[in-house]
């Protein structure tokens, strides 16, 4: 895919779109609230397991 070759390429930066970093085992309690309540700021949060 197109936009897959240009991230690999490091042609597009997506750690913009990270908005929040947490724990799997913080996902139901953090997570989703984050991504429901604060839908306005949070784009992406990325899961650690």
């Amino acid at each position: 895919l197109l936009d897959q070759a240009l991230v690999q390429e490091g042609k597009v930066d997506l750690k913009p779109f990270i908005t929040g970093k947490i724990d799997v085992a913080d996902l139901v309690n953090d997570g989703l609230d984050t991504l429901i309540n604060h839908n306005d700021t949070a784009v992406k949060i990325l899961v650690h397991t």
